[in-house]
């Protein structure tokens, strides 16, 4: 018969070695165009913030230069030598900026994949973080239709999580996926899915809040906006300017209510 001490300890330390494998720090890599005015507005909004909490998250905004060695660092910004382009390429430009990583990434749970034009709240991001096993992770944003049994992977949505042995396992198979999104780069998405589904992969969805098409202020509609969400798209329909001014102020209210907690602690 086993004491009830001997027992207790063979229940406890796996739980305990698989919290401590976890490193509780996880990289952040922003893709930007950095080519519309609005986009100013997207990088002031990200730097508010992404640096609050280096304990979690290293951030590193992803752009792309025709005319520079293979990559460089500058500040907080990873240049990668690729051809600037109005069409995005993620999954691509994904692929490269991971390689670049790839000898730190074991010091890494997960690597996140946001759009520049949307807003994490990392302190509800990380508890999310929490709950996600450390192997063969993939979460996605995605909104599922009535008929859809099982959401299918948009790899172009605003934030996409994957493990570091998920990141690993792409990068060894890099060649093969851009040979496949390079076929059509508006299905990369349809060529991430597919390959998950060939590895058994499956996908978790996180929620989102979407800030599109008609302008509203954050501290008006508070109360649609499910609690401990850390995921907000911003992305309104206009001209440059137009789009600057308004999403601006968005960015500004949404840094306001879930930094600087405004309206806590009751906030619904």
């Amino acid at each position: 018969m086993i004491p009830l001490g001997s027992l207790f300890l063979l229940l406890v330390l796996p739980l305990c070695a698989y919290e401590c494998a976890r490193t509780k720090k996880n990289l952040v890599l922003i893709d930007v165009l950095d080519q519309d005015l609005v986009d100013k507005a997207y990088t002031t909004s990200w730097r508010r913030y992404m640096h609050r909490y280096p304990d979690n998250f290293t951030c590193w905004f992803v752009k792309s230069h025709p005319n520079l060695p293979w990559y460089s660092f500058e500040k907080d910004v990873l240049w990668l030598k690729k051809p600037q382009t109005t069409s995005r390429t993620p999954l691509c430009k994904l692929l490269d900026a991971v390689e670049v990583f790839s000898p730190q990434l074991d010091l890494y749970d997960f690597i996140i994949c946001p759009s520049h034009s949307s807003f994490l709240v990392f302190p509800d991001l990380l508890k999310f973080l929490s709950h996600l096993p450390l192997q063969k992770a993939a979460s996605i944003d995605q909104e599922l239709s009535p008929l859809d049994k099982t959401p299918p992977l948009f790899f172009e949505g605003a934030c996409t999580i994957l493990s570091k042995d998920l990141a690993q396992l792409l990068l060894k198979n890099k060649n093969s996926l851009i040979e496949a999104a390079s076929k059509n780069i508006f299905e990369q998405n349809q060529t991430l899915a597919q390959f998950f589904d060939a590895q058994n992969i499956s996908i978790t969805r996180h929620l989102l809040h979407r800030f599109e098409n008609k302008f509203h202020r954050p501290l008006k509609v508070l109360k649609q906006m499910d609690e401990g969400i850390f995921l907000f798209q911003v992305k309104l329909k206009g001209d440059a300017v137009f789009r600057y001014r308004l999403e601006k102020i968005i960015h500004q209210e949404l840094f306001q209510i879930t930094y600087e907690g405004l309206l806590e602690p009751d906030r619904f």
